[in-house]
């Protein structure tokens, strides 16, 4: 949810501190990029001292980035802010790297995906909370009118309502920051007792060999592609929903309701497909194949609305379309997270399961943060089109992918000797 903060209240940053819509978006792929060289480090805690620790000093990261934002808010200093977004990033990176290292931890083999489906899909409800959170809370509607005005005076009082809502805002996410870094402090074990599952018990390679062992699977190489080309542009395009449906007529609040709705497709579609994944096991792909590819067929027919190749002339018509879009969107290519997860740490086996949502994650915000960066761009700022057909890019490169990936189970293999 704190990751997601800025890109919701662009419009209200654009008017209230007078920042571009090219700075906020800078302070988005900031938190993401920093992943890239926190990762490992974090990955090295996990290993030799277990998850417990990892969260607590990732969790303090990212109290002091919370902090950053609040005086960097209160006195309207933009480097402030931006000085508190690499260290907001790495509070993420124990959170994205657990997933699939929890549902083997915690989970027997017939309950695993399903676990890792909630684990992954938890950091998307966040996402979606984002949405809707910080418009809420700045009370103040910023219109797409507005927008395209910015230039002109508007009234102290309206600005000042604007500053007093973004700065409530980060009041709340610090607060939020401080409770996650509490409750891992007061209870949080590395593991159970005794382990649910052969394959959680049996040994795993240590760090370094886990690392290249990684980086000599050639299936891991083409499965980290796929997730990242489709899942990787999807999470960068998710939260720019302002600014690519401003073109709509879509305003700053009812875009956070549309992203929003995200939400709960994202648990939906994550329970669904991991719950299929854990009846048929060795289905992965199938299920990864048929979702993507509908995902494809909806980002597709969103495209041609932007583009203005399909035509919807009520304005009430055009924004059930869209919330339904987004939804089933969203159902499909987040949900689907999980699958990928639980395959590369089959593909990556004996190597940590860990390793593997490091590698994954270090792709996906390199791509976000390549993504958001290119719209410091003034033209490619502007006209937004471009970023729905990247997406329906992606996902067709994505199923192409999936296609040609090697289907192996070897930790599955493993648990079925015992059982």
């Amino acid at each position: 949810m704190i990751w997601n903060t800025w890109a919701p209240l662009t419009g209200a940053a654009v008017i209230g501190f007078q920042w571009t819509e090219g700075q906020i978006t800078a302070l988005q792929a900031l938190s993401g990029l920093v992943y890239i060289v926190a990762a490992f480090p974090i990955l090295y805690v996990i290993e030799k001292y277990g998850l417990r620790l990892a969260l607590l000093l990732t969790f303090l990261c990212a109290v002091v980035g919370n902090i950053a934002w609040v005086l960097g808010v209160y006195t309207n200093t933009y480097w402030v802010v931006a000085v508190g977004s690499p260290l907001v990033g790495v509070g993420m990176c124990s959170i994205l790297t657990a997933p699939s290292l929890l549902s083997l931890t915690w989970f027997p083999v017939n309950e695993r995906n399903t676990a890792t489906g909630c684990a992954s899909i938890a950091v998307y409800v966040g996402v979606g909370l984002g949405f809707i959170a910080g418009p809420n809370i700045v009370g103040t509607v910023v219109t797409v009118h507005d927008l395209d005005n910015a230039t002109i005076t508007h009234s102290e009082d309206y600005l000042a309502d604007i500053r007093n809502g973004v700065r409530n805002t980060m009041y709340c996410d610090c607060a939020l920051a401080v409770l996650s870094c509490l409750l891992v402090f007061i209870h949080f074990p590395n593991k159970p007792p005794l382990p649910p599952t052969q394959s959680q018990a049996a040994p795993r390679v240590n760090y370094w060999d886990g690392v290249k062992h990684v980086l000599k699977s050639k299936q891991f190489y083409i499965l980290n592609m796929a997730f990242n080309i489709c899942v990787g542009i999807f999470n960068s395009w998710l939260p720019l929903a302002s600014i690519i449906l401003r073109p709509l007529g879509i305003d700053q609040k009812l875009a956070g309701w549309i992203g929003f709705s995200t939400t709960p497709a994202s648990i939906f579609g994550s329970i669904l497909l991991t719950r299929l994944a854990d009846k048929f096991k060795r289905n992965l792909r199938l299920l990864a194949i048929i979702s993507t590819s509908v995902g494809m067929i909806l980002v597709g027919v969103l495209a041609c609305i932007l583009q203005g190749y399909i035509l919807i002339s009520s304005p009430l018509t055009m924004k059930v379309v869209v919330f339904i879009l987004y939804f089933g969107i969203c159902l499909c290519i987040n949900g689907s997270i999980p699958l990928y997860y639980e395959m590369g740490c089959e593909m990556a086996y004996p190597a940590h399961e860990a390793v593997v949502g490091v590698f994954l994650q270090i792709l996906q915000l390199t791509v976000i943060g390549i993504y958001l960066l290119l719209l410091l761009n003034d033209s490619l700022d502007t006209n937004t089109e471009w970023m729905t057909w990247t997406l329906f890019a992606g996902t067709l490169v994505a199923i192409v992918l999936w296609f040609v990936m090697n289907d192996r189970y070897p930790r599955l293999e493993l648990d079925n000797l015992y059982t």
